[in-house]
């Protein structure tokens, strides 16, 4: 191959001879995982950004459940359904006095959706989510 047939740097090689010339100092940094590939990124966003962790204190009064099952469908890890069809927060600490009925949960997680979205679902509007760092209420 001559000087003037030689591809330039921004030119694709196609050939296969000329692919395995290819230094390793010029694959990208960006380039990580499987060591067999290198024509595309396998890093993963989800790896590279830390995910905030939520304080979220959870406030269900079970007297007012109408058994709809909407936060049990949002919300498995939090909720449940007892003998009458009515949702349990699973782990809840009940509330006494005039406040019988009412269950209070404080939990930590990255994924906060699924409690909110359990809350937001709610038919009768029974559950409540407070942002313990804020102080402020942020569903329904």
């Amino acid at each position: 191959m001559t000087e003037e047939n030689k591809p330039t740097e921004n030119q694709v090689v196609q050939n296969p001879e000329q692919q395995k010339k290819v230094k390793k100092s010029q694959i990208p940094d960006a380039v990580k995982g499987d060591k067999t590939r290198t024509d595309y990124d396998v890093s993963y966003e989800h790896d590279r950004v830390k995910k905030k962790v939520f304080k979220l204190r959870i406030i269900y009064n079970k007297k007012g459940c109408l058994a709809s099952g909407h936060c049990v469908l949002s919300d498995p890890y939090n909720f449940e359904l007892d003998g009458e069809f009515k949702a349990i927060l699973k782990e809840g600490k009940p509330l006494s006095g005039v406040q019988q009925g009412v269950f209070v949960k404080e939990i930590e997680t990255d994924s906060p959706h699924l409690v909110l979205n359990a809350a937001k679902t709610c038919t009768p509007k029974v559950i409540a989510i407070i942002d313990m760092e804020t102080g402020k209420r942020i569903a329904p």
